[in-house]
């Protein structure tokens, strides 16, 4: 069968665990540094900036000048800002590959995933974690207790677990940026057509909002490509999982090349996607991770009785 249960909470698993928590820890809180900066900032501005447009008198030439120029400050800034989340990311979700592949006892796929992690990667950052939170979040990451099932429907169960849980939460965050989005264009419309102002006008507040559409381009673009991403493959693990029900047997060498070829899947979508910010993921984490397990658990009892194909 498997030892599943057991593994994952050997020391050096819940150190990766932590590390990796850690690292999306850290992603998170540059994602709202960014957010700051390169949304919120512009939004109010671009708000205020509207306003001032109907008393001409109060549009003074250093605010324009300002605007424009932090504009394409914030836009340089936050490019940079995005590509070092983008780094930070990987290093996490490589991470994660290394704790799924060591599980899972699959080989390293350097050609999608890169070099393997090493010790110097996450160590430090396990440790950080570990001593403000303790390992009480990181035992029975997968399994709450040992399921008997052979090992490669049992790498298949552990990977629909990682397919879509937080792909609600990512759609919510998706659809609140798209509508600061269209506010903001509605608000240059607005300035366009109501006050007809002079064109220096306008080009100040395409400037001052250029970090709002870069944001949203690269975050909102990112996670509607990993969810639909990681909807495809659910429905694809699901669809194996019925079939294996269904026929009551499964073929060992057919599901441990599918389980690898999904598990390159997994580590794109999560190198690729956002994670959710911590004070909404913690909202939502329980009835998340609830329903999920239920899922999990009605496979599991459903293919208690399984026999390999010789």
């Amino acid at each position: 069968m498997n030892h599943y249960f057991e593994n994952q909470n050997q020391p050096e698993m819940i150190n990766l665990q932590a590390a990796q928590r850690e690292l999306y820890s850290v992603v998170k809180k540059y994602l709202t540094y960014s957010f700051m900066l390169a949304v919120f900032v512009p939004t109010m501005a671009s708000a205020i900036y509207l306003v001032l447009n109907f008393f001409p008198g109060y549009t003074f030439p250093w605010l324009k000048i300002s605007l424009t120029v932090y504009g394409f400050i914030m836009l340089f800034i936050n490019n940079l800002l995005l590509n070092h989340i983008s780094s930070i990311k990987k290093i996490a979700a490589r991470i994660q590959e290394e704790f799924d592949t060591c599980l899972f006892a699959m080989e390293w796929n350097d050609v999608v995933a890169g070099k393997r992690p090493r010790p110097n990667e996450w160590v430090e950052p396990s440790d950080r974690h570990l001593k403000k939170n303790g390992s009480s979040n990181l035992t029975n990451w997968y399994l709450n207790y040992s399921i008997a099932l052979p090992s490669p429907v049992m790498t298949l169960l552990c990977q629909s677990k990682n397919l879509g849980w937080d792909s609600r939460l990512k759609i919510i965050i998706s659809n609140v940026l798209s509508v600061v989005l269209v506010v903001n264009g509605i608000m240059l419309l607005v300035l366009a057509i109501m006050i007809n102002p002079p064109v220096v006008n306008i080009f100040s507040l395409i400037a001052l909002l250029a970090p709002v559409y870069q944001f949203y381009y690269r975050y909102v673009s990112e996670n509607k490509k990993s969810v639909a991403r990681a909807d495809e493959l659910r429905q694809k693990v699901e669809s194996e999982l019925d079939k294996i029900i269904e026929s009551g047997e499964f073929d060992e060498g057919h599901l441990k090349k599918l389980s690898r070829n999904i598990q390159d899947q997994i580590f794109i979508y999560r190198s690729s996607g956002n994670p959710v910010p911590d004070r909404i993921h913690q909202y939502n984490r329980v009835k998340d991770e609830e329903r999920y397990d239920s899922i999990f658990n009605v496979y599991a009892e459903r293919m208690k009785l399984l026999t390999p194909l010789m």
